[in-house]
């Protein structure tokens, strides 16, 4: 009975996990789509999402340093906050081991 248990409590798991990748691959997704159409701000909320559901997600920190970038370029009251956000999120990606353009984080100095 505790075999059965275990069995059913790792195929849970496993589903759960696989689940959560493909929701952030969707979140991801649809920010790109977003940043296309230039919506930047919603753009960033989507890869925020992807970040939730796998802080791991190298990709989704780099498209999102490159939306605030592009975000701050595109907003009237242009802050130093979008560009040190993309700097922390250019950093955590390349710590995840995704290679960062050396250009991006020449524009958040």
């Amino acid at each position: 009975m505790l075999i059965y248990l275990f069995l059913a409590v790792a195929c849970v798991s496993t589903v759960s996990l696989c689940q959560t990748k493909k929701s952030a691959a969707v979140w991801l997704k649809s920010g790109k789509e977003k940043a296309a159409n230039k919506d930047y701000y919603g753009a960033i909320e989507d890869y925020s999402k992807a970040i939730e559901l796998n802080p791991n997600h190298a990709k989704a920190y780099y498209s999102r340093g490159i939306a605030y970038l592009k975000y701050d370029k595109k907003s009237k009251t242009r802050s130093d906050t979008y560009k040190l956000k993309a700097r922390a999120d250019f950093m955590k990606a390349k710590e995840l081991g995704f290679s960062v353009d050396q250009k991006y984080l020449d524009e958040c100095e």
